[in-house]
C-alpha cells in the first residue's frame, strides 16, 4: 500500500473527528484528555511523517537539569524509547519525536 501524508491527514480527520486539530497544510494533531500527538509532513518525503508527543514540563521536575541530561543521554541507547528521539524544546518541555513511514506492510499508522 502506498500512502501520502495528505491521505493520512484526511483519514485521521475522518476516523477521529472529535480529536482532530488542523494546524496548517503540513501539520495536524490528534488531541484528547489533555494529551496530543502532533503529525508533521517531511519535506521531500511524502510517504513519512514526524510524530511528536509532549512528555512533561521540566519545571515540574525536581532537579530538572539532571533529568533532562539523563533523558537526552538515553538517545544514544534507544532501548527505552524504541527509536524515538528525546529532546528539550525552547519552552522547557521534554518531547519524544519519531519518524514513521506511511507505506509498506505492517504499517501501524495507515492500516
Amino acid at each position: 500500500m502506498t500512502a501520502s501524508f495528505q491521505e493520512f491527514k484526511e483519514r485521521a480527520a475522518e476516523w477521529w473527528p472529535e480529536a482532530f486539530v488542523a494546524e496548517d497544510d503540513d501539520v495536524f494533531a490528534l488531541a484528547s484528555d489533555g494529551f496530543a500527538l502532533r503529525f508533521a509532513a517531511l519535506p521531500g518525503d511524502s510517504a513519512a511523517t514526524l510524530v511528536r508527543a509532549r512528555i512533561l514540563d521540566l519545571a515540574d521536575v525536581p532537579r530538572a537539569a539532571d533529568f533532562a541530561k539523563a533523558a537526552i543521554a538515553g538517545n544514544f541507547f534507544w532501548g527505552g524509547t524504541r527509536g524515538a528521539t528525546l529532546s528539550v524544546g525552547a519552552d522547557g518541555v521534554l518531547y519524544a519525536t519519531e519518524r514513521r513511514c506511511l507505506t509498506g506492510a505492517g504499517n501501524e499508522l495507515f492500516s
